[in-house]
């Protein structure tokens, strides 16, 4: 997709848990996870990662990680984005994927993984930092490690699944209208850091009448928090209340 390469792995036992560590930032939290996975596998070896590449004394930009991957070095590109699905942003598939405060989306992400972050490594910046290893640009593959979990609205679950991996779905999202909907559900508001994690049942599930007043505060600063819902049945899910 957009001339984008993805690195294809092999399927290991997740690493991921919930925590109330709230001392790295996702991105960081989901680099280092790679990362550990990457040292559990005996043809791969971590040559460096969070590499800054300046200009004087300004940062221009960074290469995520730097490995050795069966004998061949690859500059790595790591995101992990969670997307909504809005049909009314465009008739194009990838254009219809949109961050749960609308301030990124996967078009925006994925032109600048290919115009900007990835051409970082044929600059003469980048040069001088791999001169230390030593590399050479025209000797080092260039991948993406590009995962999403993608959530529908949930009044209407369908979405173009022509491009992307339907598999990535994860739950749903609402607006602030439809929150009614749960009155009698209960639920539970993760720290950031939890949203990779799948739903837990051993939390402090809260009924709709308290938690909705958190969740108003959000809406009115354009927060739009993702909660674990539980129904009287007892099925759980994730789902963004969005404030647009």
């Amino acid at each position: 997709m957009l001339n984008l390469t993805q690195l294809q792995l092999p399927e290991q036992k997740p690493t991921l848990v919930a925590t109330n560590n709230l001392n790295k930032r996702l991105g960081k939290r989901i680099e280092q996870f790679l990362i550990n996975d990457f040292v559990q596998l005996p043809d791969a070896k971590i040559i460096d990662h969070d590499i800054q590449i300046r200009k004087g004394n300004q940062t221009i930009g960074e290469l995520d990680t730097l490995i050795n991957y069966f004998n061949q070095v690859i500059h790595l590109e790591i995101s992990y984005k969670f997307y909504l699905y809005d049909s009314s942003l465009s008739t194009i598939e990838i254009e219809k994927w949109i961050g749960p405060n609308r301030n990124d989306s996967l078009i925006e992400k994925l032109t600048k993984l290919g115009d900007k972050q990835l051409p970082l490594l044929y600059s003469k910046e980048a040069k001088n930092i791999l001169d230390k290893y030593p590399l050479a640009a025209q000797e080092i593959l260039q991948r993406v490690y590009f995962k999403a979990q993608l959530f529908l609205p949930f009044l209407n679950k369908s979405a173009d699944f022509n491009q992307l991996n339907e598999n990535c779905v994860n739950g749903y999202y609402v607006t602030q209208n439809e929150l009614h909907k749960f009155k009698d559900h209960l639920f539970y508001i993760p720290d950031k850091i939890n949203w990779l994690v799948p739903v837990q049942e051993n939390v402090d599930w809260q009924p709709f009448e308290k938690i909705s007043i958190n969740i108003e505060q959000l809406l009115k600063i354009k927060k739009s928090p993702l909660c674990w819902i539980k129904s009287n049945l007892g099925d759980t899910f994730k789902c963004f209340i969005v404030w647009w």
